[in-house]
């Protein structure tokens, strides 16, 4: 794990599939989803802005509370408009506000380790983390077979 910040981040449109599911359904559930997700946004006409992520409601016994998007943008030089959705693809947002931010830099089955680091360093800042955390993959584990490198970023909202 590399170095912690805060930093204010902007409000972002966001096209997303929700989900409740055990947790040994989510590498299934999120490569399905993103292929989804990206085919109803560019089917809308809009863009990706950014790479996808996975944002967590909650982690039960037995399900976890989830949703599998991507930030999006209209193309440059398009008019305004809303992003209404398609099937299970739903319009969303990721929130504006403080968040803590790091690094996990390995494969997805560690990342328990840097958001126990992560939200650790927050108290030890005084904070409090207030929202659904999320993640934003930024290896595609099909282009770069080797987990050791797989790069993630990690958001926690903060109060």
């Amino acid at each position: 794990m590399s170095e912690f910040e805060i930093r204010d981040e902007p409000r972002r449109r966001t096209a997303v599939v929700h989900a409740s599911l055990a947790q040994d359904e989510l590498p299934a559930f999120m490569g399905r989803a993103f292929g989804t997700i990206f085919h109803a946004v560019t089917a809308a006409g809009f863009i990706p802005a950014g790479a996808p992520f996975t944002r967590y409601f909650g982690f039960g016994p037995d399900r976890i509370e989830c949703e599998a998007g991507v930030a999006i943008m209209q193309p440059p030089g398009t008019p305004e408009r809303s992003f209404d959705g398609a099937g299970e693809v739903q319009p969303g947002e990721l929130p504006a506000g403080p968040v803590a931010v790091g690094w996990h830099i390995g494969p997805y089955d560690t990342i328990a380790q840097t958001y126990g680091q992560l939200l650790a360093w927050v108290g030890e800042q005084g904070r409090e983390p207030s929202g659904a955390m999320w993640e934003v993959y930024m290896t595609d584990p099909g282009a770069e077979p080797d987990p050791a490198r797989w790069r993630t970023q990690v958001f926690v909202p903060l109060a």
